[in-house]
């Protein structure tokens, strides 16, 4: 009669009772007349079992793939674990996928909170340069920042124009397709910004900056980097240039060791 109504946590009382039945003697058995009210209410404490058990295994096998958007799936399935007597948890066959997904989506979540950490310098960062005046041919405060804000859409016409005009003066003053006598990566950067602009390298101001480099001598004598950068610009726009499967060749002979040296 102690049972009542029969829940999960009625185990320990049934088990206490059948525990009791056990002990006694066969004749004291017959005088029990309540022994029904025992088998019933096994019989629905093992059913309450099986359900809670299988109610879980679904749950864990409900999340899937996990994803950034599994949050939901994985809580209704710790809540479906968790509902499960710890007497009965090693029953759960598929914990394992659970305590996998937990930890996956950990590093999903952390993933995502750090990339929008970074979104926010990101912004942050294009909108100092937004703010900056921009000065042509110079690697900071120059293309550098033309590049960064018109990939990312933060560059402004008037912006973009007063750099273009500039520029023009500056290649103009300067008088020749290049821009230094002795860092081709001038160019090279230019081109790159330009590209990013739309505009066409071959005519600024009169002068053709992919002809300012079409030797390789020249090139290369900045070392490796202004080979790189120098096949980065030609590639910008799909231009055609003299050297540019020189260039190709150049890099790949000079992988070992060399890929990235600076001179």
């Amino acid at each position: 009669d102690a049972i009542g109504d029969v829940t999960l946590d009625s185990y320990d009382s049934i088990t206490a009772a059948r525990t009791a039945y056990d002990k006694l003697s066969d004749n004291a058995k017959t005088l029990v007349g309540n022994y029904e009210t025992l088998t019933a209410a096994e019989e629905a404490l093992a059913k309450a079992e099986a359900d809670v058990i299988s109610n879980a295994i679904k749950a864990i096998d409900a999340i899937g793939k996990v994803t950034a958007d599994s949050k939901d799936k994985i809580k209704n399935a710790k809540d479906a674990y968790s509902a499960v007597p710890e007497r009965l948890r090693d029953k759960i066959t598929n914990s394992d996928t659970l305590d996998k997904a937990t930890e996956r989506f950990a590093a999903i979540d952390t993933i995502k909170q750090a990339g929008t950490k970074s979104k926010d310098h990101f912004d942050t960062v294009l909108g100092t340069l937004a703010d900056n005046n921009i000065y042509p041919v110079q690697s900071i405060g120059g293309e550098w920042s033309v590049i960064a804000l018109a990939r990312a859409g933060k560059l402004s016409a008037d912006k973009a124009a007063k750099y273009y005009s500039e520029l023009c003066d500056a290649v103009k003053a300067n008088g020749s397709d290049r821009l230094s006598d002795r860092k081709p990566t001038e160019n090279a950067r230019v081109i790159i910004a330009l590209s990013s602009l739309g505009k066409n390298s071959a005519d600024i101001a009169g002068y053709n900056l992919l002809s300012g480099l079409d030797d390789m001598d020249y090139i290369t004598s900045q070392g490796i980097n202004a080979v790189i950068f120098s096949l980065i610009a030609f590639d910008t726009t799909d231009y055609s240039a003299k050297t540019h499967d020189e260039l190709i060749a150049y890099i790949v002979d000079n992988m070992t060791g060399k890929g990235w040296a600076l001179a």
